[in-house]
């Protein structure tokens, strides 16, 4: 719960931030040597990176005001209360193998 404004009083709007689930995972590689002799330029740079998948569903925000009744509406997907409705996010994160990045490889790249 957040107020949307400093004084707490009464009739001060309040944002309820619902995160929802958060799921991460990272890809998991063959280490086999000879799997990677046999790859292309551009197949060897795309295992530069470590992967993570990010998954954010059920993401939500409402604005109430105290005394409402606005814990049964986070079942819901869109009510009058809802500013963002429920939504998902989808991320992926690859982060560089070589630590600090270099002039061709970039520390982190990131896909919606």
């Amino acid at each position: 719960l957040l107020p949307a404004k400093d004084d707490a009083s009464d009739d001060t709007l309040l944002a309820v931030a619902d995160f929802g689930v958060l799921r991460v995972e990272s890809e998991v590689r063959s280490r086999d040597e000879s799997v990677v002799m046999n790859m292309s330029d551009a197949e060897l740079l795309e295992r530069a990176y470590e992967k993570y998948h990010i998954d954010l569903t059920g993401m939500q925000v409402l604005l109430v005001q105290r005394g409402d009744t606005w814990v049964p509406q986070l079942a819901n997907t869109s009510t009058p209360f809802h500013i963002v409705n429920k939504t998902s996010l989808n991320v992926q994160l690859d982060k560089s193998l070589r630590g600090e990045g270099t002039e061709t490889l970039p520390n982190f790249k990131v896909k919606l």
